[in-house]
């Protein structure tokens, strides 16, 4: 079989699910697809970028795409797509950091190192444009970063939290894992942007 990329992230989600982001190396995957390693680097250049394509990859299905404005889905236009809550937009991420083992991880170490964080943040802020059409923009973009770190965040500690528990349910990793309302810190974010709405000249 003919050696792609999408191939070599396929691989590289396999090896993910089963052995976590520290055994996802470039000798790993290359011995997972039973090549050479300079046949995986042909593809992929090092491990950075393995890293934020899988992350790419993840994260896909709730990026929302750049090029449509907010004031079309504000206006109903019937170019835009329906734009997600921001509630569900962030169930809907929660879900999908969920679906791989230290997914929740792996996409918050790719936003340092890639153009997934601004693609995060766009998506957000558009979300937000709609939801809460009086923010300034500077309201929008201060709001969107902190849904943004504040999700990869909170995933990163449900993911630890429950992989502690099923390796050792000790009393504390039980008690954290109950601990993650995921949902209810990002009402309390949006009650505050929704504040500032709210107060904000027309």
């Amino acid at each position: 079989m003919q050696l792609t990329r999408a191939r070599i992230l396929d691989a590289a989600l396999s090896i993910l699910d089963e052995y976590g982001l520290s055994d996802l190396t470039m000798r790993r995957l290359a011995r997972h697809l039973e090549v050479a390693p300079g046949a995986v680097y042909w593809h992929v250049a090092h491990k950075q970028e393995l890293i934020a394509l899988v992350a790419q990859k993840i994260v896909e299905p709730a990026l929302l795409p750049a090029a449509e404005p907010a004031e079309d889905a504000r206006a109903g236009r019937a170019s835009a797509p329906p734009l997600p809550t921001p509630q569900e937009w962030c169930e809907q991420l929660r879900n999908l950091l969920l679906a791989h083992r230290d997914g929740a991880e792996l996409v918050a170490a790719a936003t340092a190192m890639s153009s997934l964080r601004e693609d995060l943040h766009a998506t957000v802020m558009w979300i937000l444009a709609s939801a809460f059409p009086q923010l300034s923009e500077a309201e929008r973009h201060h709001g969107a970063m902190t849904i943004v770190h504040y999700m990869l965040g909170a995933v990163v500690l449900e993911q630890s939290a429950n992989q502690a528990r099923e390796l050792s349910p000790a009393e504390g990793s039980v008690s954290l894992a109950e601990d993650i309302d995921t949902a209810r810190g990002v009402e309390i974010i949006l009650t505050g942007l929704r504040q500032l709405s709210e107060t904000s000249p027309a």
